[in-house]
């Protein structure tokens, strides 16, 4: 068993090292792996190899199982990065490397807005009395239950996810929920991928994390490669990542554009859905998840 303060140790380390762009004090397994969207490539090589500062960070920990992972928005002075992280501990060296990086890149259809993110709500800090808290395969299935109704919605197999009315959701930073939504078009594109959301509400009006669900906002949405590998049975927090593909496969086809590949991060409370934070990185299809996928 692990504790929360020996992680975080390892996490404001690396996160130090990276602000520095100077690895060489990060306590790295010699048969350490690192992925960074995706690509395997050497610690220093990735998209973030100069300077940056830490602005605000999401932080989760897994004592069972030696992992931490962590949302956070990076300033490199010109520009700001959703940047997720997750790390695995073993024998005092850190063994796994995952990142995601988005540095909102024009004629990328994905929602940015790290801007957004100056603090960190309740949902994420608490500690939840012991015999109220939600199991690991508990906080699994609600996770999965949220991917089960992305894929279902609009159609006689949808079930409804287990996500409460009032929820919160950021992607990238951008708020999705429960207000007046910006113009999406000139993001998106008119003529989007279908897992792209197309929101059918009248003047893009607020509406709920829910009301998305049932109005089908993801229609036709394939959630792949799904892990859990993040449980904070603690604060009710699970960390699920996966990919996002349209009816059409893309996955042999070396030629297809980026599609959104996430680290969602789900504040659960007795079985409910109470907050949703989500890193959402371009990656090419072809590029197959180097992680394995059994995890639970």
């Amino acid at each position: 068993m692990y504790t929360r303060e020996y992680l975080k140790g390892f996490v404001d380390k690396y996160m130090k090292a990276l602000e520095m762009s100077d690895f060489s004090g990060v306590p790295l397994s010699a048969t350490y792996k690192y992925s960074e969207n995706c690509e395997l490539i050497r610690l220093g090589e990735g998209i973030i190899s100069f300077r940056v500062k830490e602005k605000v960070r999401l932080e989760i920990y897994d004592v069972k199982t030696g992992q931490a992972a962590i949302q956070s928005v990076l300033d490199d002075d010109k520009k700001l990065i959703m940047f997720f992280l997750r790390i695995r501990i073993v024998d005092d060296k850190i063994t796994e490397i995952e990142a995601l990086v988005n540095t909102g890149a024009k004629g990328v259809p994905i929602p940015f807005d790290p801007a957004n993110i100056k603090e960190i709500s309740g949902n994420w800090r608490r500690s939840i009395r012991p015999a109220e808290r939600d199991s690991r395969f508990k906080l699994m299935d609600v996770a999965d239950g949220y991917w089960r109704a992305m894929e279902t919605e609009g159609t006689a197999d949808y079930v409804r996810p287990a996500i409460m009315p009032d929820a919160e959701r950021y992607e990238n930073g951008m708020h999705t929920t429960n207000e007046v939504m910006p113009d999406l078009s000139e993001l998106f594109g008119k003529d989007g991928p279908v897992f792209i959301p197309a929101y059918p509400f009248p003047d893009n009006s607020p509406h709920t994390a829910l009301q998305d669900f049932d109005h089908g906002v993801w229609k036709g949405t394939l959630v792949k490669d799904r892990r859990y590998p993040v449980i904070d049975e603690e604060r009710g927090i699970i960390v699920s990542l996966a990919r996002f593909a349209g009816k059409d496969d893309q996955s042999n086809n070396p030629d297809a554009g980026p599609a959104p590949y996430v680290a969602e991060f789900f504040a659960v409370t007795r079985g409910w859905i109470r907050e949703v934070h989500v890193v959402i990185a371009p990656v090419k299809p072809s590029v197959p998840t180097p992680w394995p996928l059994e995890v639970w």
